[in-house]
This record gives structure tokens, C-alpha cells and sequence, in this order.
């Protein structure tokens, strides 16, 4: 219910009402059977690889970028598939198990200067499965034992001019990297740097490589990485994180484990932030208590639903020009065909609206109430306040009179919500609500 915090008002519960999906799919996306497994964002542009043939109506070699509304080329592409893509120093370095970039002989990595591809200081003798960039160097991780003509085991650095091993390296396949606490974090499925214990996660301090608060399960995978509200989050295939049952997603704050919730039914494989909510992908089918298909939200205290999710696994979140874009396995997301790749927008379908005046709402995300404050609005007389979910649909309809009001959280699911606030001279002020 609302409560008066400086003029009467009042509330009217009413019938859910259609509205539309958060989804909507980049042209006709990849080609049957394709995976888009990697993304970033380059020179104003959404890059985006895997293994695929052609995106939109185009022929494109497994790596093609998006203007927002066309795919286009990027040069010859690569002649296998991408796994990981990560800007440095002025250029886009992509990883994978390709040898052929462009018309260059390279070596599991290749780098695009928004012209021509070239190789990478001689390359790595395997294949590259994760990326980062960590005090002006590049982070190379996969499955190699020589980085240029060193030798360097499944992680070695790139300084721009040549290679550097990191000790002793890890004794298996590096599948996530990520840096938190002025410290470079490594995932996989590794149980030991030299003879010291790792179980599937450890830390590099510069110097050496030590373990996590004991790591994961004995056979676990580390397949994310994601610094969010002061601790570092890691999805993959575990059920434990140290001594703590977390499964499948856990949180570290640089001295324990703990469990986000009741974490998933199954694998996390890519996190990524947007709008201030932790996003999660992967083979899971819930999170925490909610139906949830390979896609949820999780706001630092609580899961909750962002909507339908896709079809089939999630494998690769990254936001860009205010939408949140997803790649996969999957060939719907939420109710539409969207090959591969989509777009998640937490405001898609209600009026975009400049709030002139200003909207002050606290706490958001919020547990019991929040309060709204209409700043400085020169309209005095009564107006509607609409609330929507994530689905799209209407759930509530306030009738409000002055600035100040307080939303009372009763039985309201935790969730996205929507608002927007409309005179009879038009909408007001739109924004997110967050229940926790």
C-alpha cells in the first residue's frame, strides 16, 4: 500500500494487463547450430564470438560486431572458434582455438586493430579460454604450456612487446579471469601452482600464486568471475566454496566464502553487471527460489526474477548501450527467436521519459517500503502512479496527490518492478524499483 508522507492518498489494486518482452534479438542473429561464447565492447561497437558462419544475412567468420543495428564483418574473421574477447591498449585481442586470423598464421590468439589481423608475440601452443586486463597487461588463460617461447603453464601476461609466465602457472585448464583487491583471480579445473594447493580457484599477489579460502570441490570448475559490492562472485560447477555449501555461485570477501542465497540448481558460466544488479547465466533452470531459465538477477541480499529467460544455456552476459546482451546455445529468449544472441532492456516497454524535475527514491533496491519524492514538479494536482513487473505486465495502480509518498512492500514478489507516474497533462516521471 502507499502511505501519506505530506498529502492524502490512495491505492487501487488492478487486473494484470499485457505488456511486452525484455527481449529483443539482434537482426536474425547467427546461423542454425551456431554458439556465441564471448563479447566486448570495442571502439563503440558490440563484438561478439564463438562458432558461427554468418550473422544477420551476412557471411561472417566466428567473430562479427554490432552497430546496435547491423552486424558487420571484422575483416576475415578467424577459422575456428572464440572463446574469449578483451580490449587492450588500444585494440581488441581475441582468444580461442583458431590459427588462422584474418590472412595471419597465428597461435590460439589474435589481435584487431579496427583495420587488419595480427598475431601475438608468437602465440600459445593450445588454446585460450579466458582474457582480462590487470595493471596495463593482458591475462592470457586456456589450455598451453608455451606463451611465445617461454615456457608457461595454461596462464602467462602480454605487456604489449613479449610474454611473461606467471611462477609456476597452474596445472590445468584456466576457464575464468578477474581481478579483485589489487590481486589477479584465475578459475578452472587446476588443483595445484607448483606443488601448493588450488582447488579450481587461486590468487596471483605479483609474485605467487596461493589458494582461496580452500578452494572448491575436489573436480569442480570455475567458469566466472565477477567483483560486485566489495567482494569477488564465482560461478561454475561446485557445491562447495571452501567449507561452505554455495552451489554452483559463491561470493568472496577476501578472508571467507559465502553463499548467494540458496545459489543454483546447476552450473553458473558467465556473471556480469547491469544496472547495478549482479546478472547470471548458464545451464541453471532456477535461482534461489524462482524459476529462472538460464538467466537471473541477483541484488547483493536476495534472487529474484528478471523475467523469461532463453531456451538453452547462457554462456556470455555484457552490457552495452544501455541493454544487457546475452549469448549461447539458445534460440529463444524470452517469447521471441533470437539466434544465439539477445538484449535484455529492464525498461523495454514503458515510455522513455527525461525526468526533468527529478525522482528521489530510497532505498532501492528496498525490503519492507521505499520512499518517492517528486523534486521541484510544478504539477500539485492528482496524478497515477503505475508499477509493472518484470514480465511486462501492470500490477498496481496508485492514485497519488503531492510530492512525497511511501510505497509499502506488503506482498509484493521481490523483483524488477517499473514505475511510472502520469497527469493528466502526460507521464511525469519514469523509473526502476527494485524489491529485495
Amino acid at each position: 500500500m502507499l502511505k501519506r508522507t505530506g498529502a492524502f492518498l490512495f491505492f487501487i489494486i488492478i487486473g494484470i494487463q499485457a505488456w511486452s518482452q525484455n527481449w529483443s534479438r539482434l537482426d536474425s542473429g547467427m546461423a542454425l547450430n551456431s554458439r556465441v561464447s564471448a563479447m566486448a565492447v570495442f571502439n563503440g561497437k558490440l563484438y561478439a564470438g564463438g562458432l558461427f558462419d554468418s550473422a544477420g544475412s551476412k557471411p561472417i567468420n566466428n567473430i562479427a560486431r554490432w552497430n546496435g543495428v547491423q552486424w558487420d564483418s571484422v575483416g576475415l574473421g578467424v577459422n575456428s572458434w572464440v572463446y574469449a574477447l578483451c580490449p587492450y591498449q588500444g585494440k581488441l585481442y581475441a582468444g580461442g582455438i583458431f590459427d588462422i586470423a584474418g590472412t595471419d598464421t597465428v597461435s590460439g590468439l589474435a589481435v584487431w586493430n579496427d583495420t587488419i589481423w595480427s598475431s601475438v608475440g608468437g602465440g600459445l601452443n593450445g588454446s585460450v579460454g579466458a582474457l582480462t586486463v590487470f595493471n596495463n597487461e593482458l591475462y592470457a588463460g586456456g589450455s598451453f604450456s608455451v606463451a611465445g617461447n617461454i615456457a608457461a603453464n595454461n596462464i602467462a601476461k602480454w605487456n604489449g612487446s613479449s610474454w611473461m609466465a606467471l611462477d609456476s602457472g597452474l596445472n590445468n585448464v584456466v576457464f575464468s579471469l578477474g581481478s579483485y583487491n589489487g590481486n589477479v583471480y584465475a578459475g578452472g579445473n587446476f588443483t595445484l601452482s607448483g606443488s601448493v594447493p588450488v582447488n579450481s580457484i587461486a590468487m596471483w599477489n605479483g609474485t605467487t600464486w596461493t589458494p582461496v579460502g580452500g578452494g572448491m570441490d575436489s573436480g569442480s570448475s570455475v567458469y566466472a568471475l565477477q567483483p560486485f559490492k566489495n567482494q569477488l562472485v564465482a560461478g561454475g560447477l561446485f557445491r562447495h566454496a571452501g567449507s561452505t555449501y554455495a552451489p554452483y555461485i559463491a561470493s568472496w570477501n577476501g578472508t571467507v566464502w559465502d553463499t548467494l542465497g540458496s545459489g543454483t540448481d546447476t552450473t553458473v558460466m558467465t556473471l556480469a553487471i547491469y544496472d547495478s544488479i549482479l546478472f547470471a547465466g548458464g545451464q541453471f533452470l532456477r535461482t534461489g527460489p524462482y524459476h529462472a531459465n538460464h538467466f537471473g538477477a541477483w541484488s547483493g541480499t536476495s534472487w529474484y526474477s528478471a523475467g523469461p529467460g532463453t531456451d538453452a544455456y547462457v554462456s556470455v552476459l555484457q552490457p552495452y548501450q544501455n541493454s544487457l546482451y546475452a549469448g549461447g546455445a539458445f534460440t529463444i529468449a524470452g517469447n521471441s527467436t533470437a539466434n544465439y544472441i539477445a538484449s535484455w532492456n529492464s525498461m523495454l516497454g514503458i515510455e522513455e521519459h527525461q525526468n526533468e524535475y527529478g525522482v528521489h527514491l530510497y532505498p532501492n533496491p528496498f525490503s519492507t517500503s521505499a520512499t518517492m519524492e517528486l523534486l521541484g514538479h510544478p504539477y500539485a494536482g492528482e496524478a497515477l502512479l503505475e508499477l509493472f513487473n518484470a514480465q511486462g505486465s501492470k500490477v498496481k495502480t496508485f492514485s497519488i496527490l503531492g510530492s512525497s509518498f511511501e510505497i509499502e512492500r506488503e506482498s509484493l514478489p521481490s523483483g524488477f518492478y517499473f514505475f511510472r507516474i502520469i497527469s493528466p497533462n502526460g507521464i511525469l516521471a519514469s523509473g526502476k524499483l527494485i524489491a529485495d
